[in-house]
């Protein structure tokens, strides 16, 4: 029996939101494709329960933070030197009308969601140039490009990681360095999406996503060496009612 390839043998992935998710089920599946991963996020106890559930835990390592500060960042310049693959993973959301909406809230998604993103690509970027070669992946959301009652401010920053996302293929090409964004719909088990309830029957499959369903899109885009600029849609149709 041949043995199975594993297409993202020899690579480091950097992934944030990695304690947890999407970012937990990214880390799975390029763990189990042969890449060495870099698990970032706030929760220390989450990335490590990550880390030992992945293939080979020895391979894997965390990094403690706030993707919101340039100091992480600069922590995770070591790695940078070797990264091959940037997923920005890391999001937190709200469910307020912009009426009641805080101030504060405002600034915690649009921090966290956006900057920390933009952070990371700038961070990430600035390494890969060096090695004309890299892979960045941002996840968005399908209420980015549709928007949503109550979630003016996560819409709002997820619309931004489109447009970052876009300005970035084009800007980094040159440097063989592919930007992608994934668009996933509603996904159950992440804490990002409240119950839909009966809003799933407007889903054309009816039924929510995986966060496993998202990271297959991620092993496609980190090793489909030809995609870039790619806006990859992984919501049960529900963009095209």
């Amino acid at each position: 029996m041949a043995a199975v390839t594993q297409k993202l043998a020899g690579k480091l992935a950097v992934i944030t939101g990695g304690g947890s998710g999407i970012g937990r089920a990214v880390a799975k599946r390029f763990a189990a494709d042969g890449a060495s991963c870099v698990l970032v996020g706030r929760s220390s106890i989450k990335l490590r329960e990550t880390v030992l559930a992945l293939e080979r835990p020895a391979d894997h390592s965390i990094c403690t933070g706030d993707v919101t500060k340039p100091e992480l960042w600069d922590k995770l310049a070591l790695h940078f030197r070797d990264m091959a693959i940037l997923v920005n993973a890391a999001g937190i959301s709200q469910n307020r009308l912009i009426i009641r909406l805080q101030p504060e809230t405002i600034d915690a998604v649009i921090d966290t969601n956006l900057k920390g993103t933009i952070l990371g690509c700038k961070a990430a970027a600035t390494a890969m140039i060096k090695y004309k070669k890299g892979c960045i992946i941002n996840v968005s959301s399908i209420l980015g490009v549709q928007g949503g009652r109550g979630a003016s401010a996560y819409a709002a920053s997820k619309a931004g990681v489109l447009g970052l996302t876009r300005s970035l293929a084009a800007e980094l090409g040159g440097a063989n360095i592919r930007v992608n964004a994934i668009i996933p719909g509603f996904v159950s088990g992440t804490g990002m999406t409240p119950e839909i309830g009966d809003k799933v029957n407007s889903i054309p499959l009816r039924r929510m996503g995986t966060p496993e369903e998202i990271a297959d899109a991620a092993a496609f885009l980190a090793t489909n060496e030809y995609a870039s600029n790619c806006m990859l849609n992984i919501d049960g149709g529900y963009s095209a009612v």
